[in-house]
């Protein structure tokens, strides 16, 4: 069960499921709230802003993400690069550029101070949501390749 979860998150030989890739994500899901909650206590505790514990959680979660994007592409067949710059290329960009503010203005709204995306960061945030779609699809909903391929046996064969 160790082995099973180490290679599922650190690994970036092989294949897998379908079945394996909702289950890893759903870990890194439930990882990345109790990271964002026990983060968000600890710079809560020292002044700063959640933006930098979102952050912090997004690049610790970067190479278990990326693990099972890996062999989920090995399981279609397709190498991880270019398919990871262009599945999570922009999202990250997205990311960092609301993290740091780049093309986005403060406005008051309600009362409160929101940041407002300018109309490049909009666009990248449009590019970084279709291809989040798209590799959903790709990673989550295509099925594999069948039978052996470039990159080892079929997952269900092996699992």
């Amino acid at each position: 069960m160790i082995t099973q979860f180490k290679t599922l998150y650190t690994s970036f030989e092989g294949r897998i499921s379908r079945k394996s890739f909702w289950l890893g994500l759903l870990g890194i899901i439930i990882a990345s709230f109790i990271g964002i909650f026990v983060l968000g206590m600890f710079f809560w505790l020292v002044g700063s802003t959640l933006v930098y514990v979102s952050m912090a959680m997004s690049l610790i979660l970067l190479v278990p993400m990326a693990a099972v994007a890996v062999k989920r592409l090995h399981d279609n067949d397709k190498p991880a690069m270019p398919w990871l710059l262009i599945f999570f290329g922009p999202g990250i960009i997205s990311n960092m550029m609301h993290s740091f503010g780049i093309d986005y203005s403060v406005v008051t709204l309600g009362g409160e101070q929101v940041l407002y995306p300018g109309k490049f960061a909009m666009f990248i945030g449009l590019i970084g949501l279709v291809t989040s779609l798209w590799a959903l699809y790709e990673l989550g909903i295509r099925k594999g390749s069948a039978g052996e391929n470039n990159y080892g046996p079929a997952p269900l064969a092996v699992d």
